[in-house]
């Protein structure tokens, strides 16, 4: 299913907590879009979670990084990052 998101504000547009120790929250984000997001951290901010993303776009967006991740695998591909606007000193991606 692919999902259009677009236009949020707040802390992040999507935020997940995870703390079961060996069994952590899978978060699969799958050819959707994410466009003029203004966030304050992330748009996608885990802790503790297993992120796979795949087929996503991330467009003329602005937050301190369009993922930021603690405590938890990532894993990123055919995904593309055009025309946003990084806020943090730490990159579009912070693990």
């Amino acid at each position: 299913m692919m999902c259009a998101i677009q236009g949020n504000g707040g802390s992040s547009t999507i935020a997940v907590d995870s703390f079961f120790g060996s069994q952590a929250i899978s978060l699969q984000i799958e050819d959707s879009t994410f466009t003029d997001e203004k966030v304050q951290t992330s748009v996608i901010a885990t802790s503790g979670a297993n992120v796979h993303s795949t087929g996503n776009v991330f467009e003329k967006n602005t937050a301190s990084s369009m993922f930021q991740t603690e405590l938890g695998a990532i894993s990123i591909t055919d995904t593309q990052f055009a025309d946003n606007i990084v806020t943090g000193g730490e990159g579009v991606v912070v693990i």
